[in-house]
């Protein structure tokens, strides 16, 4: 997961959270197609949000696990449903936690 907090030295914990999820086969980068001044996470930041960009399971920025590889089977057993179930509740818990908001 990404964040982008605003200008360095800025307060993080006093903005609201919002957070991008990358659609199927995407990865976080699919927020920045357009020019990077058009890029809605940049505009959401420099607009005082706190942005959080996630990565999910098997994405570019995803390829990681604690037992298994990316050759292994068992790393791509997973559906989206487990990725809507079971990992997202994950992604707005951690990033209300860093973001100190309920």
């Amino acid at each position: 997961m990404f964040r982008i907090s605003g200008l360095e030295g800025e307060e993080t914990r006093k903005k609201p959270a919002v957070m991008f999820i990358n659609g199927l086969f995407g990865d976080s980068n699919f927020w920045f197609a357009n020019e990077l001044h058009l890029a809605p996470p940049f505009l959401l930041a420099s607009r005082g949000y706190d942005v959080w960009l996630s990565n999910t399971r098997g994405s570019n920025f995803a390829q990681q696990h604690t037992r298994f590889s990316t050759d292994e089977i068992e790393f791509w057993q997973f559906d989206f449903i487990d990725s809507g179930v079971k990992e997202l509740p994950q992604y707005i818990d951690f990033v209300l936690e860093q973001a100190g908001q309920d």
